[in-house]
């Protein structure tokens, strides 16, 4: 984008397998996104959305379950995923090294 600031990304040599992906252009980052329900400015953000916007905590849940609408609400994108790959017949699983977290919940009984 015209506004980016830097103009070379990288990623560490010890993390050989995510550099490689990323030097293939296999994968990307995304960053200083953020969860809205509609377009809204920075006079009415406050008004348009029901997510706290700058509180860090509310990011990272909602980062987690990537569902502002509530689509699937009580699930995470990774637990989802899961879903959709064991219904195309892939054997999956989900773990957390860090806690208990809701991005790793699907749907139950799937």
């Amino acid at each position: 984008s015209s506004s980016q600031i830097c103009e070379t990304f990288g990623v560490h040599p010890k993390l050989q397998a995510v550099q490689g992906m990323y030097n293939d252009g296999d994968l990307l980052f995304f960053t200083n996104t953020g969860v809205l329900t509609k377009e809204t400015d920075k006079e009415n953000w406050w008004r348009d959305t029901a997510t706290q916007l700058f509180a860090h905590n509310w990011m990272q849940r909602e980062a987690e379950r990537v569902d502002p609408l509530k689509e699937a609400d009580g699930t995470g994108i990774l637990g989802r995923i899961a879903d959709a790959l064991n219904k195309k017949g892939r054997s999956v699983g989900t773990f957390s090294i860090e806690r208990n977290t809701i991005s790793l919940i699907g749907t139950p009984g799937l």
